[in-house]
């Protein structure tokens, strides 16, 4: 309960501090390519003692959408907190003695990310920004099976994390953003950003 009450409270701080500097921050939305999602699901299964699930085929892969909020603490800084969704479904079968029987079920698998970013700027001009970005959390993920002999869900967590050498701003209160990277939010994403 204290952790709880301490979160709150540092979340409160982090909403009272950028309210009072209202021109400090960046809100932005995107969607990236390729989420490190995919690789997440490629290291789960469920094992029981004589029954072993492996995932097999994917049906439909989502990239992961994004939405971000900034406080720009210098004009080459900012931390933020964002929310990262992906989603894939996929066939899955089952094995006894490592022995694959046969499909067995599709699993949905949904993945909510929190993370804290840290935002640096190298290059900036009017309308242009080059920056980098590196963030860590953590990502909820909940499996769903739909199979009638053996339905099942389970929640599981897992570290996020995203870190992008490069990104590009065009605009200026207004930007359309690139970002080239590795992580929960995809390997190539875009967006736009608007400053307040």
């Amino acid at each position: 309960m204290k952790k709880i009450a301490l979160v709150i409270a540092m979340v409160a701080l982090y909403v009272h501090s950028a309210m009072a500097q209202v021109d400090r921050i960046e809100i932005s939305a995107s969607y990236g390519f390729a989420p490190a999602t995919g690789i997440i699901k490629d290291m789960y299964e469920i094992e029981t003692d004589d029954l072993k699930f492996n995932s097999f085929d994917d049906a439909e892969k989502w990239g992961a959408i994004t939405a971000n909020v900034n406080l720009r603490l210098t004009e080459k800084f900012a931390l933020g907190l964002s929310y990262t969704f992906s989603q894939l479904s996929q066939d899955a079968g089952y094995q006894i003695k490592d022995v694959t029987i046969a499909t067995f079920s599709n699993q949905e698998l949904s993945y909510n990310s929190l993370m804290l970013n840290i935002k640096k700027a190298w290059m900036s001009t009017r309308f242009v920004t080059v920056y980098s970005r590196i963030s860590g959390g953590v990502t909820f993920i909940k499996i769903k099976g739909d199979d009638d002999i053996l339905p099942y869900e389970e929640s599981k967590k897992y570290v996020a994390f995203q870190v992008s050498p490069i990104g590009v701003e065009v605009g200026n209160n207004l930007a359309v953003f690139l970002e080239g990277g590795f992580g929960t939010m995809g390997i190539l994403q875009g967006g736009v950003r608007l400053r307040l």
